[in-house]
């Protein structure tokens, strides 16, 4: 018999945050809205300590974590790590993920991540917004239509309007309605930090 003690995928402190019905609830939960943020941050700093890193990214349960800066109301910090990661963690080589590729899931990560938007809660049919890698991408859908994803302005990471269509989303989230319906999803981007 085999015993297998811990866990090699996730850490405590990365499964804290795999709360993604509940992302409300988890910033909560913290004694204070600065703390929750504060420990969010702190966990992508760590330049000594790439091993908690790559845990908080390496495996699919904590892939959401950059994305929870959105709901605290600090969407910049999401733009920040989402490029971070995609650059840090992803490259060109036959070693070139940060994790175990289960299933497809780090690609998954990468592509969703790189149009610019990733699906959070995957049983929500709706996406968060993080910042675009591509100046313009087109998925090409059922029924002959295309949902276009441009990126204008600055070089930027950080993401000032974004348009639907036209007219202005509020907020962070896209439905995946409107990405089937076709259309264009425009990024304003800005070099400045909002």
């Amino acid at each position: 018999m085999v015993r297998i003690t811990g866990n090699a995928s996730s850490t405590g402190f990365s499964r804290h945050w795999a709360t993604i019905r509940n992302r409300k609830g988890r910033i909560r939960s913290a004694p204070s809205f600065a703390s929750c943020t504060a420990a969010l941050f702190l966990a992508w700093l760590l330049p000594g300590r790439p091993t908690l890193r790559f845990r908080l990214h390496g495996n699919e349960p904590s892939h959401h974590t950059v994305y929870f800066y959105n709901f605290a109301g600090r969407p910049w910090r999401t733009q920040e790590l989402v490029n971070q990661v995609r650059s840090e963690f992803y490259n060109a080589t036959p070693a070139g993920y940060a994790g175990n590729d289960d299933c497809g899931q780090m690609s998954a990560w990468y592509i969703f991540s790189a149009l610019g938007f990733y699906p959070f809660n995957a049983g929500a049919a709706e996406y968060v917004i993080g910042t675009p890698l591509f100046q313009r991408a087109t998925l090409h859908l059922a029924g002959g239509k295309e949902f276009t994803i441009t990126r204008k302005g600055d070089k930027g990471i950080y993401v000032k309007e974004i348009r639907l269509n036209g007219k202005r989303l509020q907020g962070f989230k896209l439905k995946h309605q409107d990405i089937m319906a076709g259309g264009t999803l425009e990024f304003v981007m800005s070099e400045r930090r909002p």
